[in-house]
């Protein structure tokens, strides 16, 4: 009974479209982080590389893909931003 009422409470929570894109908003929040989280992750990995003598170059190159997930999702953000409030 109680998982019953938990999912409907939930499904309720997001048939809502303004609280739908606000956790649309959060989810790719939480991308972003991720991504910089593996960007960090490149950059370290990228320096062990570098103090064993080999290079750098395609952990830098791989910092490419995170980075214009980033700015996409940024961007979408920014979007629908500005489209709900008008700016």
């Amino acid at each position: 009974m109680f998982v019953a009422w938990l999912f409907a409470v939930v499904f309720g929570y997001l048939a809502v479209p303004e609280i739908l894109a606000n956790v649309t908003n959060a989810i790719g929040v939480l991308a972003v982080a991720g991504m910089l989280g593996v960007i960090v992750l490149l950059f370290i990995l990228g320096f062990r590389a570098r103090r064993e003598g080999l290079s750098m170059k395609p952990y830098f190159l791989l910092m490419l893909l995170p980075l214009a997930g980033i700015l996409a999702i940024t961007g979408d953000v920014i979007s629908d931003l500005a489209h709900r409030y008008e700016w």
